[in-house]
């Protein structure tokens, strides 16, 4: 699919894309971040932030220890896979 094209708001999935943005924010960021930050960076409220991180605890995307969040190794291969394909 063509990036530049419109796409329909029915056709848009908002929790696919917070979810890859969370995995963004915690790939990019050079610590480990608390929620806070996350939500920040992604401007969702706290609350959401919190949620979209557990999901990802859950699916092993994500890594937690004492309330602060990394991307794991499993959610860093996907931006790992995609450099090597020359796909970023």
């Amino acid at each position: 699919m063509d990036s530049t094209k419109e796409l329909r708001k029915r056709d848009f999935a908002e929790t696919l894309a917070r979810g890859l943005a969370c995995l963004e924010v915690l790939a990019d960021a050079t610590a480990p971040s608390g929620c806070s930050e996350v939500a920040t960076a992604m401007g969702v409220s706290r609350t959401a932030a919190r949620r979209i991180l557990l999901t990802r605890v859950h699916s092993g995307y994500v890594a937690e220890d004492r309330g602060e969040y990394r991307a794991s190794p499993k959610g860093l291969s996907l931006k790992r896979g995609m450099l090597a394909k020359g796909s970023l």
